[in-house]
């Protein structure tokens, strides 16, 4: 008690920083919510699971290509991690989505005639969540 005394001395009236607010759902509808998720990075910053579980093809990997999982969390989180819409035209992205049930959905974004192809894996805990990514391109 009596070093929060001095600060209050040392510092006048004390006043604790208010918490962050918590970002608000865009939406419970997949839909609307993939939308608000793929135009606006700090909304794909809230709604990412920590660390993020990432797969891959380590195509380098002897005798032949494998799968690898990685757990990225901090600066190694790079937003946005799915582009814009805006984006995805100008680059001939092309994405569908399929629900998994009513608490799940599968994002897949792939480019015609590439090797191009990522999954991208929402659960609804609350609000839709980024899960995980499949990243399949060589």
């Amino acid at each position: 008690m009596s070093g929060l005394v001095s600060c209050r001395a040392a510092t006048g009236s004390h006043v604790p920083e208010p918490a962050p607010p918590q970002a608000a759902c865009p939406s419970q509808d997949f839909g609307t919510f993939l939308t608000a998720f793929a135009n606006d990075a700090s909304v794909q910053e809230a709604f990412t699971v920590r660390p993020l579980r990432i797969d891959s093809i380590d195509a380098a990997a002897e005798p032949e290509p494998k799968r690898v999982t990685r757990r990225v969390d901090g600066a190694e989180l790079r937003f946005p991690l799915l582009p814009s819409l805006q984006r995805q035209q100008q680059d001939g992205l092309t994405m569908r989505w399929a629900p998994d049930g009513d608490d799940k959905a599968e994002v897949f974004l792939s480019k015609p005639d590439t090797d191009y192809q990522t999954s991208f894996f929402f659960i609804r805990k609350g609000c839709w969540l980024l899960e995980w990514i499949q990243d399949d391109s060589l």
